[in-house]
């Protein structure tokens, strides 16, 4: 049941909703996480003068390839098979009541070749929408143009060659002209990123900013912070003060390996989740009349927690396939296109 449909929500309950509503929040951090891994190695390696383009594009495409073209195909066969035999509440064809996150157009209508391809070239949200159910992979196209747009724009800074200027201008210029301004609008919060991985001095101390960013993500949970843009920058700043402080421990946290592990399929469960959720309760719905619009209590956690636990086996699972061979995937690229090791 939707919160706001709650009569008289109780401590247990607003938890509940509180800590499971964290949606484009995290997309937010990951944006960060992104910008600190993926741009400040471009920005060192820029500043030293061994920025390749040949091998960062191998690198990235390796990594993001991996998965995708599976995850596309998977999405849109759950999708067809959602669409068709499981669509009892609607939620495939927008025939049902109220919004489901970010699925906002039925189904049917971007299970097509074009989206499909549009999805496999990072154009979606430019282009073409997502591809059916699986409305998460707007921020996919985001991190693919962020990974163009910031070597282009370091090569005008560091000036390494008048080939690399040039070839560096255009794509700036081409990135500008051709990309939504929404794309463009969240390019600074993927830059903080940046900004943490550079920055000398690890301070504040751990604590201070662990704190100002629970601070900041119930400021931002509660929507106390209303200011177009302002939220994400602020979540985005408070996050990369957390980066920055951390960043220069000599321990290890606690948990660090098993964050490891998670992180090895963590890609697989970005593009995978949604449309797995999606049959998953359809299907619960269409045979057993349960999963959509019920009562808060034991039994509807005992429900999610079901759900998302099988979401993250089906993404590990997918994994062992897929994510699990992006290094043999990318030494296949460097032998290809002639990267020396």
């Amino acid at each position: 049941m939707d919160y706001g449909h709650l009569a008289a929500p109780d401590l247990l309950t607003n938890a509940f909703y509180f800590f499971t509503g964290f949606g484009h929040e995290a997309v937010v951090i990951f944006f960060v996480i992104s910008g600190f891994l993926v741009g400040g190695k471009a920005w060192a390696l820029s500043a030293q003068g061994r920025f390749s383009w040949r091998r960062y594009l191998a690198d990235r495409t390796s990594r993001l390839y991996a998965v995708l073209l599976a995850a596309l195909v998977l999405g849109a066969g759950l999708d067809a098979v959602g669409l068709h035999f499981f669509n009892r509440y609607g939620l495939y064809d927008m025939s049902h009541e109220g919004a489901v996150a970010v699925v906002t157009r039925s189904v049917r209508e971007s299970l097509t070749w074009k989206t499909f391809l549009a999805n496999g070239l990072f154009l979606q949200t430019i282009l073409a929408p997502p591809l059916g159910s699986n409305g998460p992979l707007w921020s996919l196209a985001y991190e693919w143009w962020y990974y163009i747009m910031f070597p282009a724009a370091a090569s005008l800074i560091f000036r390494q060659g008048k080939a690399a200027v040039a070839a560096g201008l255009l794509l700036t210029l081409f990135c500008l002209l051709f990309l939504p301004q929404e794309i463009l609008r969240l390019f600074g919060v993927w830059l903080l990123g940046v900004v943490a991985s550079v920055w000398q001095k690890r301070v504040p101390p751990w604590w201070l900013a662990g704190f100002v960013l629970v601070l900041t993500l119930v400021f931002v949970r509660a929507e106390w912070i209303r200011i177009p843009m302002g939220w994400e920058y602020a979540l985005g700043a408070a996050f990369m003060l957390a980066l920055v402080s951390l960043a220069g421990r000599e321990t290890r946290l606690p948990g660090a390996d098993l964050s490891a592990r998670l992180a090895d399929f963590s890609y697989s469960v970005y593009l995978t989740h949604f449309p797995v959720l999606m049959v998953s309760v359809s299907a619960a719905f269409t045979l057993m009349g349960y999963g959509i619009k019920e009562p808060f209590g034991w039994q509807g956690i005992i429900f999610y927690v079901t759900l998302f636990a099988g979401a993250i086996s089906a993404a590990w699972a997918i994994s062992r396939g897929t994510e699990a061979k992006t290094n043999i995937l990318r030494m296949k690229l460097y032998k290809w296109i002639k990267v020396l090791k």
